[in-house]
């Protein structure tokens, strides 16, 4: 999921986020999961607000916990999950 840039701050992904969380409410799921790039800060920290923490087996030299070479060979990801029911 993404929100164009001159679209962020309107609550437009929060609004996405809720719906999205809602139907995977109703379809039974338990956990919702975001694969974020490490130095994707913005995202990051909009993931946190909504709830999510960040996972993976390893850290950035920050502490920031990372699956090292997710989608290749240096492709590092974060993780962010939240519990929804």
């Amino acid at each position: 999921m993404g929100v164009r840039a001159a679209h962020q701050g309107a609550g437009i992904g929060r609004a996405l986020y809720e719906r999205f969380e809602s139907e995977a409410l109703a379809r039974g799921c338990t956990h919702l999961r975001a694969s974020i790039a490490p130095f994707n800060t913005d995202p990051r920290a909009f993931h946190a607000a909504m709830g999510f923490e960040p996972t993976g087996p390893a850290r950035t030299p920050d502490g920031l916990p990372i699956y090292p070479d997710y989608h290749g060979p240096g492709e590092d990801v974060s993780i962010y999950s939240k519990r929804i029911a």
